[in-house]
């Protein structure tokens, strides 16, 4: 099926998955001005699903100026869990105080390409969680243009990726995220490849690389295009911080 909804409010709506909508398997979804506000995903980490405001499978997703804030999932993407999915979100879309521990906003797997541009990430935290946005499986992930500000993990701030997940940070600004252990943006741990290409990263805190923590023996990570790394602090590696490297890091 498709669905096509231009604004409208969801709010303080729960379910055990996709605390106000759930698109399942084919299906075609897209959402324009709309709000996602205090909604709730019940589903353990035993049953390894989520979403607090929206869970999708193996279709589109398509969203844009939209707002979600203050929706929660037990474990798995505390505003969006995708899985197999196309994923778009772009035109100023804004991410703010969602709660979870595996993505405290976005959690990507199982394949699938995700596409952020000119969006927001602000005030996400938890300390044991692993990224505001998380990715794992052998998907795509591309931000460009993105704003990130205040965000806090147990690692990656920002970003976490594992599996063989392949990653882009074009452009964008972020400022004052933190990790509690290892990169206070960018935690990356995938096979993929990492490309961050421009952008300005200031003030971010971790114990192990400022900005960008990177590990694993097959891992490819690449800096390019001046991107500016002023002002992050850490125990280890103020702004970057490598290790198990067998491969290249440029």
């Amino acid at each position: 099926g498709t669905l096509t909804m231009n604004g409208g409010v969801f709010e303080n709506n729960t379910a055990y998955a996709g605390g106000a909508v759930s698109a399942k398997t084919g299906t075609s979804s897209t959402f324009v001005g709309t709000v996602f506000k205090n909604n709730t995903a019940t589903c353990p980490q035993s049953g390894g699903l989520g979403g607090g405001a929206i869970i999708a499978n193996a279709g589109t997703l398509s969203i844009s100026g939209a707002t979600f804030e203050g929706n929660s999932a037990e474990y798995y993407g505390g505003a969006i869990s995708a899985r197999g999915e196309t994923v778009e979100i772009k035109d100023n879309t804004i991410f703010k105080n969602n709660v979870g521990v595996t993505g405290t906003a976005l959690h990507l797997r199982d394949g699938g390409v995700a596409t952020l541009n000119n969006v927001s990430f602000t005030g996400h935290a938890h300390q044991a969680g692993n990224g505001t946005v998380y990715i794992t499986g052998d998907g795509t992930l591309n931000m460009t243009d993105v704003t990130a500000t205040g965000n806090e993990n147990g690692n990656g701030g920002i970003l976490y990726a594992s599996g063989a997940a392949k990653v882009s940070f074009t452009g964008g600004t972020y400022t004052g995220n933190k990790a509690y252990a290892n990169g206070g943006v960018i935690d990356y741990r995938a096979s993929g490849g990492l490309t961050v290409s421009g952008g300005t990263y200031s003030g971010n805190t971790a114990v192990k690389g400022g900005v960008l923590h990177v590990s694993g023996s097959t891992v490819n990570a690449t800096v390019k295009d001046k991107a500016q790394f002023n002002n992050n602090s850490a125990t280890n590696g103020g702004a970057v911080y490598l290790e198990k490297m067998d491969k290249r890091a440029t």
